[in-house]
């Protein structure tokens, strides 16, 4: 089992009583002494290795386990469509997340996919209406879908993400808006109308 010792450096500890240290002690992956380096010394046997850290800072190890909490909080603050499989799948999520959002709140759903399921297509307005609530604003991670009776001030302030373009659908038309705020008209018919 590998011993090490390293020093010539100043320790970090995260321990109030000993704040700083200018050595640590490590036997295979474990910290077996944190101290002035000839009680260090003494916790390891001979043979072990030494690393001087040439006066640098040593410090406890950090773990990033890369998970953005402040996307998980956003993701666990709306619709999960990522697992409906059908419109009518699609309208059982939106009415929860409407039922727990409360009267004339958005309802925001990710993760869709309209390949996923059966019916291989956007649901309509009038079928997001049966989901959400008529008068409700709705919207998708790549849609904003105001439901038919939506009135026109409470209807969606788009915003755009970065490098992305969003088509917005509405009762009265659509239009897609690019990254630098442009809009152009759909080359296709949606089939939100």
């Amino acid at each position: 089992m590998a011993e090490r010792l390293y020093h010539n450096c100043e320790v970090y500890t995260v321990d109030a009583s000993r704040p700083r240290a200018e050595a640590v002690a490590v036997r295979g992956e474990e910290i077996v002494a944190v101290g002035f380096v000839e009680e260090c010394r003494a916790a390891l046997g001979t043979g072990h290795e030494e690393v001087d850290l040439g006066g640098g800072a040593l410090l406890p190890g950090f773990i990033d386990t890369h998970i953005h909490p402040v996307m998980l909080a956003f993701f666990e603050m709306n619709a999960a469509l990522g697992k409906a499989r059908s419109i009518a799948d699609v309208q059982d999520i939106l009415s929860e997340s409407a039922a727990e959002a409360g009267e004339g709140a958005w309802v925001l759903g990710l993760d869709f996919d309209d390949q996923k399921l059966a019916e291989k297509r956007m649901p309509g307005r009038q079928e997001i209406d049966r989901g959400s609530g008529v008068g409700r604003p709705s919207s998708s991670a790549t849609t904003v879908t105001c439901s038919s009776r939506t009135p026109p001030r409470s209807r969606p302030a788009v915003s755009t993400p970065p490098l992305a373009t969003l088509p917005v659908v509405s009762s009265t038309g659509s239009r897609t808006v690019t990254p630098r705020g442009r809009s152009e008209r759909p080359r296709h018919r949606s089939s939100c109308r």
